[in-house]
């Protein structure tokens, strides 16, 4: 759990450099200090580099997306996702999002913040599936494979 506590102590310069190097324009996702952003890991038995980042908005959402009670929002815990991003310098990339959930407090509706990073329940980025896209396009004879 320290680690979670060290991600929601944020550091803009840390941010602003991770978000330009991974292409990311969600401003409501920060990271922690270098140190704390940035580890190396094995995942699925491969050495990868892995990034930790914070996803929250800035105020609780205006109201509840199931019963749509107006003010009975309320921060729960934070959920994390291993999302797959595009390699960098041919090493296995991946962004261990903290993803901040939500609870009304009038029907008991958990829900999670959404980022435009990611398409909902699924942990490939869109970024890598474009990029796998334009590489599938791309002719090539079976001597090449």
């Amino acid at each position: 759990m320290s680690l979670l506590n060290n991600i929601k102590k944020t550091c803009p310069s840390t941010t602003t450099f991770i978000k330009k190097l991974l292409s990311i324009k969600d401003d409501n996702i920060t990271f922690p200090t270098y140190t704390d952003a940035l580890s190396e890991e094995e995942v699925h038995g491969v050495p990868s580099k892995v990034f930790s980042g914070l996803l929250s908005y800035p105020e609780n959402p205006y109201c509840c997306p199931k019963c749509g009670v107006v003010g009975s929002v309320i921060k729960h815990t934070p959920k994390a996702s291993l999302i797959q991003m595009i390699p960098f310098q041919n090493v296995p990339t991946y962004l261990r999002l903290y993803k901040q959930r939500y609870r009304c407090k009038d029907c008991d509706h958990t829900f999670s913040a959404i980022t435009n990073i990611v398409d909902k329940n699924c942990y490939i980025s869109k970024a890598l599936k474009f990029a796998i896209l334009s590489d599938l396009k791309q002719k090539c004879s079976m001597t090449d494979i």
